[in-house]
Formats: structure tokens, C-alpha cells, sequence
């Protein structure tokens, strides 16, 4: 389910996925490597509690921290478990958030 939404990220200018993982973590770091498009990098994080996204965007920030390095970006998080999301609704939200300079677009 999660490589569709790779798959629609996939289709914006992404510098960095960051794809957090709990249970069975080898498993679906493996399954998703094997899987995936071959020009996307995949950069896992495991979330060994599984307390809700919040807690699984805290524990992928350091990481999202080192990817992005000094520059700066949109940060775009996406629920694994969303696989009707389209590529053209990700670049919608993304042109409305940037057009209004918002720190957050929900």
C-alpha cells in the first residue's frame, strides 16, 4: 500500500523520503527497497514504539533534519496507508502552501 504513495510523492521535486517503520521494520524496509521506484532513495527511521504519527514525525525529524542539511524545504508527510492519494493532489497542496508561505498547510 505505502509504494502508491511513494509512487504520487515521487512525482514532485523530493530530495529526501523518509519512510518511517515499526513493526516487522526489516521486513518492510526489504519489501519497500526491492519494491520501489528505482530513482527514489528510500532513508528508513524505526519508530520501535508505535505511539501515533505524531510520535512517528518526532522520530523521523533528526533524520529529516540531516537529509535536508543547511537548506531549506517543505517537509511533506504522508500516511503510509493512503493509497488512493493522487500526484496531482500532493502538488495542489503544495502550490497552495507555498503560495501563501504558510509555515503549516493541514
Amino acid at each position: 500500500m505505502v509504494l502508491y504513495v511513494l509512487d504520487a510523492a515521487a512525482q514532485e521535486d523530493v530530495r529526501a523520503t523518509v519512510v518511517v517503520v515499526g513493526h516487522r521494520a526489516d521486513w518492510v524496509e526489504k519489501a519497500l527497497t526491492e519494491r520501489a521506484r528505482r530513482d527514489v532513495r528510500l532513508t528508513f527511521v524505526e519508530q520501535t514504539e508505535q505511539l501515533g504519527t505524531g510520535h512517528a514525525v518526532t522520530v523521523a525529524l533528526p533524520t529529516i533534519d540531516a537529509e535536508l542539511g543547511d537548506s531549506d524545504g517543505d517537509v511533506l508527510i504522508l500516511p503510509g496507508d493512503t493509497p488512493l492519494l493522487r500526484a496531482s493532489t500532493i502538488a495542489d497542496v503544495l502550490r497552495e502552501h507555498r503560495e501563501n508561505q504558510a509555515a503549516l498547510t493541514c
